[in-house]
């Protein structure tokens, strides 16, 4: 989603070629030091406004057992992830699209964008435990995934302006920890009253208001737009030039220039990362709701786990050599090990009427979730550093995009067959199908049987004048 859900989209600034580039960072030294006043304003509005973002798809999804408990429907979950990853990557190819069509950076624009966003997002979040279906809480996350993805765009580019892309990607990692966080204080879950619901929720659509209005009043009252200024600590966009991935820095300093072959192998391990995650979420309802939400709280866990220490690897280190590529194979191969035995355990049963799942079940998730969610970033990242022209940039990005898109589907749709085949529903409509064949069998002979009785009863039938004559002869010899 998520991400997750999402936190389902690798945070595409840890590269040279991020979304947040285009308005460009390279203020000057002058400038940047009259500025230093507001930097720490800048960071703390900055890791807001991606916290407003980061939050969202893991509340959605945080319904998990509250839902699976109102519904009756342990299908559901799966529908919903797979909903709001679809959503997320059709969102996100579309968004690719219209951003290469932009000529000129907006960062007016942008700001009211962040405020028509948030206000919405807020909306659709305070909705969602007011679903009184299943297809209203599909539609709700598809549309709170439609506008996170649409916003997670947008904060990257406003916290360019202020050189606050770090501490955006870290409150976008910090929104799954949020979750998490208040999910085990309130207790949502399949005992919760619908007031307890609207408090969660309440509290999380605060987070995603209060985010984008924070940024907007740092915006407007600590740094004045000018005419062609933009926004705050940013003054000279206009006379910023692109940076050349040949001359970037991190290209040189990487000892072996990658050939095609690097994208197609990272694409690979971000497939099966994704897949092997996403193979087991649904299954997560196999458990009751209460172990539903421990594991789903163990999942937003991991997903900050990991992607806090992608961040930290890609501040120190940059790409990935040698041995830390064998490493990341290795850690993938040993993370399909953790992945079959969580899903064997959610197979076997016997936890139906557990509140608290296993420790041992749950360091387990927490390790195969942020050890894939690291593994994720990292490969991907590595295939943009990596590039030596923008032209091997937008390929890598296409190969990501088809790696990570065809991983969460693949996954999720071995999940929930196996989930169907769990609850037996392969069974169930098998038998119905039988009951309709034996149905429209019975029906057939009936109607054959009725067609034979009209045609005796018919004086032109050959067996009507038979029974004719043969009741003449009988009235023949009574008389």
């Amino acid at each position: 989603m998520s991400g997750c859900c999402a936190g389902l989209r690798k945070a595409p600034d840890v590269s040279r070629f991020a979304e947040g580039k285009q308005y460009g960072t390279n203020a000057s030294p002058s400038h940047a030091a009259s500025a230093g006043g507001q930097r720490s304003g800048a960071g703390f509005c900055s890791l807001m406004l991606g916290l407003s973002c980061g939050i969202l798809c893991p509340s959605h999804l945080a319904s998990i057992g509250y839902f699976q408990h109102k519904f009756h429907s342990d299908l559901l979950f799966g529908l919903q992830v797979a909903v709001v990853v679809a959503v997320h990557s059709i969102a996100e190819l579309i968004l690719d699209v219209l951003n290469q069509r932009t000529e000129k950076p907006n960062p007016h624009g942008d700001l009211v964008r962040l405020g028509i966003g948030t206000t919405l997002a807020s909306v659709a979040l305070v909705m969602t435990p007011a679903c009184s279906s299943q297809l209203a809480v599909l539609i709700n996350g598809a549309a709170i995934s439609l506008l996170k993805t649409w916003l997670f765009r947008i904060c990257l580019r406003l916290a360019a302006l202020s050189r606050g892309s770090l501490f955006a990607k870290l409150g976008y990692a910090a929104g799954s920890l949020v979750v998490a966080v208040l999910m085990v204080l309130l207790q949502l879950g399949p005992g919760s009253s619908p007031l307890e619901a609207v408090a969660f929720y309440a509290l999380t659509a605060a987070v995603v208001l209060g985010g984008g209005l924070l940024w907007a009043c740092w915006s407007v009252f600590f740094g004045v737009f000018g005419a062609d200024d933009g926004l705050p600590l940013h003054s000279a966009l206009s006379t910023i030039s692109p940076v050349d991935p040949a001359e970037a820095p991190q290209a040189g300093a990487q000892p072996f220039m990658r050939p095609s072959w690097f994208v197609v192998e990272n694409s690979a391990g971000i497939f099966v990362s994704v897949a092997a995650s996403f193979a087991i979420l649904p299954a997560f309802t196999l458990a009751n709701p209460w172990i539903a939400c421990w594991l789903y709280v163990m999942k937003c866990l991991g997903d900050f786990v990991g992607r806090l220490a992608a961040l930290g690897h890609s501040m120190t280190a940059g790409g990935i050599n040698g041995w830390q590529r064998s490493g990341a194979y290795c850690l993938l191969g040993g993370r399909l090990i953790l992945v079959s035995l969580v899903a064997a355990w959610l197979l076997r049963g016997g936890h139906e009427d557990l509140r608290w799942p296993h420790a041992s079940i749950c360091m387990t998730a927490l390790t195969v979730y942020g050890s894939g969610c690291y593994l994720q970033l990292m490969l991907g990242m590595d295939s943009h550093l990596k590039a030596t022209s923008m032209e091997d940039a937008q390929r890598s990005e296409r190969f990501s995009w088809i790696a990570e898109s065809s991983g969460y589907f693949v996954g999720l749709a071995g999940g929930v067959l196996l989930l169907l085949l769990m609850l037996d529903a392969p069974a169930a409509v098998l038998r119905r199908i039988n009951v309709l064949a034996d149905y429209w069998f019975v029906h057939k002979k009936k109607t054959e049987l009725a067609q034979k009785h009209l045609d005796a009863l018919s004086s032109d039938s050959p067996t009507s004048l038979h029974l004719q004559t043969a009741i003449g002869e009988r009235r023949s010899t009574t008389n």
